[in-house]
């Protein structure tokens, strides 16, 4: 594992704070990487707060029929929620087992960073939907239950879907030994100081990059020339055994640049 002995996200170090290990992918999401001493409490915090969001929303279906990590086993769901349209019109929710549970997997795919086209920072970044597949068969569900329509209601949330991806992109970045070669430039954005995060963060829509590697999450971090200076470049496949796309986030320039 890697050590850091300082917050690699707002560079404060002992005595002035208690520093924790932090996974970049999170630990709900099966990650298994761990860098040693490397986020104080506050940070873990604001970190927490919104993978947490994630987990408990637009991510708890996938998570829970992946039979994903979880720090309390016992809460794990018996049963997931569908709204249903039935052939009235009509709308109703019911508790669906998790056995007869069937999911369209969906992620967020981002727009292209504007920084790599030299544009300025948007607050109108592009998102589209990515569809992976299904899990369960959902016209099966459709008969068993009379309706005419289903929808899953978990939250889509393609802005705390980036934040996550530049937290992967810069705390992988310090896991495989980057920290103090570049300057930080996503960490307004992980801690929540920037709300916009289509400047550094997005995804290629028009080609597909295919995963180096049959894992579920993948970090690929290397340093790019561009406009004529060195720039630390994090590839992030989130559930890339899925087929979900990849996106980047620039971690930032070289720190001697």
């Amino acid at each position: 594992m890697t050590r850091i002995g300082e917050c690699i996200y707002c560079g404060k170090r002992p005595p002035d704070v208690e520093l924790q290990d932090e996974h970049p992918v999170p630990f709900g999401l099966n990650g298994n990487i761990v860098v040693e001493q490397a986020s104080c409490g506050d940070c873990a915090k604001i970190t927490g707060r919104f993978e947490g969001t994630l987990q408990r929303d637009m991510l708890w279906p996938l998570r829970t029929l992946l039979e994903m990590k979880t720090r309390r086993k016992k809460d794990r769901p018996n049963t997931l929620p569908l709204s249903f349209t039935l052939p009235d019109g009509s709308e109703v929710e019911h508790q669906v087992p998790i056995d007869e549970y069937a999911l369209l997997i969906t992620l967020p795919e981002l727009d292209r960073p504007t920084f790599f086209d030299n544009l300025p920072p948007s607050k109108n970044g592009k998102v589209r939907f990515h569809w992976l597949g299904q899990i369960g068969n959902v016209n099966a569900v459709l008969a068993k239950y009379g309706a005419v329509g289903v929808k899953w209601p978990a939250k889509m949330r393609p802005d705390s879907y980036a934040r996550l991806i530049a937290k992967v992109a810069h705390s992988g970045a310090a896991h495989l030994g980057y920290y103090g070669q570049f300057v930080p430039v996503l960490t307004p954005l992980i801690l929540g100081a920037e709300k916009d995060p289509w400047h550094w963060v997005g995804g290629e829509h028009a080609k597909i990059r295919k995963p180096p590697t049959p894992d579920l999450h993948i970090v690929d971090v290397k340093w790019q020339k561009i406009r004529g200076k060195e720039y630390l470049v994090a590839a992030v496949w989130l559930f890339a055994n899925l087929g979900a796309p990849v996106h980047y986030a620039v971690v930032g320039p070289h720190a001697r640049a």
